[in-house]
Formats: C-alpha cells, structure tokens, sequence
C-alpha cells in the first residue's frame, strides 16, 4: 500500500488534513518541503481521496541555505530575508534609479498599455543590465530563487515620497481581462515578487497584506520580501493583495524584481 510508505507523523498529518478539507495541492507542496518522494505522496493522496491531484507548475524554490530568514510563511508561501543587500548595494541603486526616474504606472486592464493612476504614485526606474551592480544583484536573486534570469523582468528602483503610496493590488495579471494578454504572452504570469528593501522612510511605508490578517512589515535597508502570488496549479493567488502605504515622513525607495512562468528577456546586450 502507498499510504504505508510514509512515516508514521506524515500519514497522521496526511489523514488529518485531508478530513479538514484542505487543498490536496497544497499537501503536496508540504510533502515535497518534507523531503517526501513526489510518486509516494502522489501515491498516498490517490490511495486517501481516490483522486488524483490536479497538474502543478514549476515554481521557485528558495535557497535559505545561507540566508536569515526573520519569517515564513508556507501557505502563502511569504518569507522575509535579512540582509539580502549590502548597505553600499542599497545606496547604490538610489544614485543610479535618481538618474532616470519617472512617473509610476499601473497596466490598464483593458488595453494592456502603462496608465498613470491615482492607486500608485511616486518614481520608478528600470534598471538595464550591464553593470556590475546590476548584473550582481540579479545574480544573487537567480540564485535564491533557484529560477532562470531569463525568467526575471529588469529590476525596477521606485521612490515614494511623503504621501506617495501603492494602493492595494495584486502583482500577478487578471488573466480574465483583456489586457492581461498583452503581457502573459511574453512570459506568462508573474508568478511571484522579490521585493528588496533600499531606503526606509521616517514614517510610514509599510507593505501590507489585508488577506493575511492585515499583517504589515516595515521597510529596513538590506532586507528582501518573496511571496508567491499564483497557488501551486499556477492560478492567481487572492489572499496576496497587498499595498504599499503611504509614507508620512521622509522617503522610501524599494527595488522590485518580478518573476515570470517562462522567458521574458530576450538577448540582451551589455551597456558600454
């Protein structure tokens, strides 16, 4: 029998959960984190449910191996890595996205293109590849990720000002919308968000989730934010909206790195 191939705690806590309803998708993920071979869960949840389990797409795996992580959370996968960024990295990246900034922009849900909206002020810029500090950072973002760079869109440097904020949204596209198609054929859906911590404001700015109790952190330089906005079938996560609030005193600058499905970036050439 499958089922006998799981120690004794995991049959338990398979059991258990499955009577609790949860999602047979969601017990897979854990028993892959578990260490659990992929045919004997498959195997354990066939024998328990008598159905299989719908068909999940590849998703990053963190590689914490050398990391601080100061929190996680696995359903949503969310986890707050400590210095992620060297102080110099952060100041760095504020000089080089003050040279380019502009105005930030939200994807109109019906045309695909950029609109500025009154849901998302302050500054962004993106940042080209080519450089050593930009061809580093995103590196090391690959690397945690364990994803392909060609997968990750140019990193972005956003600035927000007293009173600046992004309000409530989700990262991934509304695949429903006729927007969205304009951008998931070029990579597909974004399946999750680095979000690196550059400059803390004096007041305000904190990233909030409202699904996740109304949970907030507050920005500190270095530190970097992962959450995974798809569920493991790949379809949009709800519970993932999430807001950046409005800084009430000094400046909050965030450098952003969306995570797509599948290739985004086609060759590039370094800048001279």
């Amino acid at each position: 029998m499958s089922l006998a191939q799981l120690p004794s705690n995991w049959r338990e806590w398979l059991t258990l959960n499955i009577e609790r309803g949860c999602a047979k998708s969601d017990l897979l993920r854990d028993m892959d984190n578990g260490g659990i071979p992929r045919k004997v869960a498959l195997d354990a949840l066939l024998e328990i449910t008598g159905e299989s389990i719908p068909t999940l797409v590849p998703l990053p795996q963190l590689d914490l191996r050398h990391r601080c992580a100061r929190f996680e959370m696995n359903d949503p996968r969310v986890v707050l890595i400590d210095d992620f960024l060297q102080a110099e990295e952060c100041d760095a990246l504020v000089r080089l996205g003050q040279r380019s900034l502009q105005d930030s922009a939200v994807v109109d849900q019906d045309t695909g293109q950029s609109v500025q909206h009154p849901a998302r002020t302050g500054s962004l810029a993106f940042m080209k590849p080519g450089s050593h500090l930009i061809d580093s950072i995103e590196a090391r973002v690959a690397s945690l990720l364990q994803w392909p760079l060609a997968s990750i869109e140019h990193l972005q440097v956003i600035g927000y000002e007293p009173s600046e904020e992004y309000r409530a949204h989700h990262d991934c596209f509304d695949d429903s919308s006729d927007g969205a198609a304009v951008h998931l054929s070029r990579g597909g859906q974004r399946v999750g968000t680095l979000l690196m911590y550059l400059h803390a404001p004096e007041g305000g700015g904190a990233t909030r989730f409202p699904q996740l109790g109304d949970w907030q952190i507050k920005p500190q330089r270095g530190s970097a934010l992962w959450f995974q906005n798809v569920r493991p079938d790949g379809k949009p996560d709800p519970r993932l909206l999430h807001a950046g609030e409005p800084v009430t005193q000094g400046v909050k600058w965030v450098c952003t790195a969306w995570v797509r499905e599948s290739t985004w970036r086609h060759r590039e050439t370094p800048e001279s």
